[in-house]
Formats: structure tokens, C-alpha cells, sequence
């Protein structure tokens, strides 16, 4: 059996990748109880999860799981920053994807 899926639009891709980070918060019960804000640059999936939106049908599922977490987890909130920290979050990312303890250096 084979699945074929579609290319993702890069905001159900954000979306996507918020569903990941709350399912890191949620797997870690330190954080557990905590204020935790999660920051995307996107500023319509954002919308999405913090309206009565869901954009396209392919996200409802999606978004109704992220929104009911988002209800239990007093503190949790989903809220939208400026590209200009996009190099901020790249480079981080890229410092993450580092092996062996590599420093990574960035101005």
C-alpha cells in the first residue's frame, strides 16, 4: 500500500510544527503546569488556532487538537513574532542539528 499526500502550504506546515512543540511540552512533565508560550512566525496560523478560523479543511483536525491542549494547559498560549527573529530561530535551529557539541557562531 502506498499513501500519496500533497506539498504542504508553509502555514499548515506552521501549524505542524506547533503541534510538535506542544506535544514536546505535553511529553515533559517538568513543564507541566507552566506558562509556555510558543512563538511562530506566521501570523494566519496563529490566527487559525486563536480563532474560530481553520483556514483550509485540512487543518481542523489539527487545530482542534492544538486548541483543546491549549484549554487544559492554563498558560499556554500560541502567539505570533515578526520575521526580523527569524534568524534568531534559524540559527538556533541549526545549533540544535549540531553533533558532537560543535559551537556555532552567528552575529
Amino acid at each position: 500500500m502506498s499513501l500519496k499526500s500533497r506539498p504542504l502550504d508553509s502555514n499548515s506546515a506552521e501549524i505542524l510544527a506547533i503541534k510538535k512543540a506542544l506535544d514536546l511540552c505535553l511529553s515533559e512533565p517538568s513543564l507541566h503546569g507552566r506558562v509556555i508560550s510558543i512563538v511562530s512566525d506566521s501570523k494566519t496560523a496563529v490566527s487559525w488556532i486563536n480563532s474560530d478560523d481553520f483556514g483550509s479543511l485540512d487543518n481542523v483536525e489539527l487545530i482542534y487538537c492544538i486548541r483543546f491542549h491549549m484549554k487544559n494547559w492554563v498558560g499556554m498560549e500560541i502567539v505570533h513574532a515578526s520575521l526580523m527573529f527569524n534568524s534568531f530561530t534559524d540559527n538556533l535551529a541549526k545549533l540544535g542539528s549540531c553533533s558532537n557539541g560543535d559551537i556555532l557562531h552567528w552575529s
